[in-house]
């Protein structure tokens, strides 16, 4: 033989072979003519999570766990195929409240990834099995699940908001809205994918949406979730968004928060400036209007959360309520520290709970705050029970009859015929009346009264037509005109008019006599 086929060639080289820390698995197979290509590579095996385990002091040896929180925990810590932080930098006080009760539920978290994604969409991930999400905060990881919130931290009016920030944007029903989906899970005792159909009470079966659950293999907890994402869907369709300043850093991602504002008439609002403790009497700098049904009284802590609510009664004045107990504060009136905000309304009305989305600073001293107006069919969705709606403003939309209180006067520099008139703003007031009269008595038959002026201001300086004898009366006018507040120039400025004891020999010219 002169010639030579070649084949192949085959080497075994003595080497380690590090693929990292992975698991693998090492098989033989008798290739028979049974044996094809494709049932050689279905292979599957039961594989058990082993991780250490927070027990509130320390860290447990790795061991057997189905657990969400310290799959989280696992992925911060790792510093092979994790982000490598340290103990510090992770709120586990967060996660071992968040393992009892996602323990208690039977949440769990069941899944491999065989696709390089990066860390932040693993977390994610991982998270949203138990109805979580991550967020750094202040350099430290920290997990927030959305679940049943009572006490908001914070309350935001209009006495805090930047001026002409705030706007709701309302997620109106489409064509491709439903209320049925189809949750689709790997299911742990067939080893495939599964689907399970949910609904909300009352909806029809029909289009059902697709939802996808990373890492839940129980029909049971697929099921749960479903039924969250379809309530997400149909009841928390308005987000409100505003700015603020600094105290916008005080909630979190997640956090409950109170909302009053008088556009959508979510409560009226002012601020505490007189409190008598004997009587309970709270004086605010506006008035506020009192109907049917109870009505309550929301106060603003020093450190921004909520006071109350209070029940209220109607006081002396408009702008006087009564509270029905004292309450655990006490009311700042005074000019030394910022005077307490108020929140008033009926039933739920007096304010609107949020829950937050977003928020982003947007200069040294001012932050943009996102919110979802926040429903708690949300949460006893995947229990079957439906809480009673939410009555979100019982108050008047707008106020259609402005009432003027407050009026004052003041003397003008170096003119003694004209004077400075001022009164607090009238809610629903566009514009407001002056008008003026010779007499003692506004309420007189045969007064004769001249308009002065019409202005949108509070304080305008006005002559004074009739010397010692003058009448001023104002009103607000919106969608009605209100009722007229009048009074004497004497009255408003007692040292206005010199008295008859005045010396005649006096060389002021610009002497003014009292009757």
């Amino acid at each position: 033989g002169h010639e030579a086929g070649w084949a192949g060639l085959r080497a075994y080289l003595r080497e380690t072979q590090d693929w990292g820390p992975v698991t693998l698995i090492a098989m033989r197979m008798r290739a028979t003519n049974n044996l094809s290509l494709q049932a050689g590579r279905r292979i599957s095996f039961i594989a058990t999570r082993k991780l250490p385990v927070w027990n509130g002091t320390a860290w447990s040896a790795p061991v057997a766990t189905r657990s969400i929180a310290w799959a989280l925990a696992d992925a911060a810590r790792d510093p092979d195929y994790g982000a490598g932080l340290a103990d510090h930098r992770i709120d586990l006080d967060a996660l071992l409240a968040l393992d009892a009760l996602w323990s208690a539920r039977g949440d769990r978290f069941d899944a491999r990834f065989d696709q390089a994604v990066t860390w932040w969409e693993a977390i994610g991930r991982i998270a949203a099995a138990g109805r979580a999400r991550p967020y750094m905060q202040g350099g430290r990881l920290r997990i927030v699940r959305d679940g049943p919130q009572a006490v908001p931290v914070a309350l935001y009016s209009m006495r805090n908001m930047v001026r002409g920030s705030f706007a709701i944007d309302y997620l109106l029903p489409t064509s491709e809205s439903t209320r049925v989906a189809d949750v689709v899970h790997f299911d742990a005792q067939t080893w495939s994918q599964r689907r399970v159909r949910v609904s909300l009470p009352g909806e029809a079966a029909a289009r059902p949406a697709k939802i996808e659950l990373f890492g839940v293999t129980g029909r049971e907890q697929a099921a749960r979730e479903g039924l969250y994402h379809l309530a997400a869907s149909r009841y928390r369709r308005r987000l409100v968004r505003f700015a603020t300043e600094m105290e916008g850093f005080i909630p979190a991602l997640g956090d409950l928060i109170a909302v009053s504002h008088d556009m959508p008439g979510w409560g009226a609002h002012a601020e505490a400036v007189g409190w008598d403790p004997a009587t309970r009497a709270l004086r605010l700098s506006e008035p506020m209007i009192f109907g049917a049904g109870t009505h309550y009284v929301g106060l603003r802590r020093a450190d921004g959360s909520l006071s109350g609510p209070w029940a209220a009664a109607p006081g002396p004045a408009p702008d006087t309520v009564i509270l029905s107990e004292e309450p655990d504060i006490l009311p700042q009136t005074g000019g030394g520290r910022e005077r307490t905000h108020v929140t008033f309304g009926r039933a739920e009305s007096w304010r609107v709970l949020a829950r937050i989305a977003a928020i982003r600073p947007r200069a040294a001293h001012e932050v943009g705050i996102e919110a979802v107006i926040e429903d708690p069919a949300v949460h006893v969705a995947d229990t079957g029970a439906a809480p009673p709606p939410i009555v979100l403003g019982s108050l008047p939309g707008r106020v259609t009859v402005p009432e003027v209180c407050g009026l004052m006067a003041r003397k003008m520099p170096a003119d003694t015929r004209r004077i400075l008139l001022a009164w607090r703003p009238a809610p629903g007031a566009d514009l407001y009346h002056v008008e003026m009269a010779e007499g003692e008595d506004p309420a007189g038959p045969a007064v004769s009264w001249t308009r002065i002026v019409d202005t949108s201001s509070t304080a305008v300086a006005v002559p004074i037509l009739h010397p010692a004898r003058t009448m001023i009366r104002v009103r607000g006018a919106g969608l009605v005109a209100g009722p007229w507040v009048a009074a004497t120039i004497g009255s408003l400025i007692p040292d206005m008019w010199n008295t008859a004891d005045t010396p005649m020999w006096t060389a002021d010219t610009d002497l003014m006599w009292s009757v």
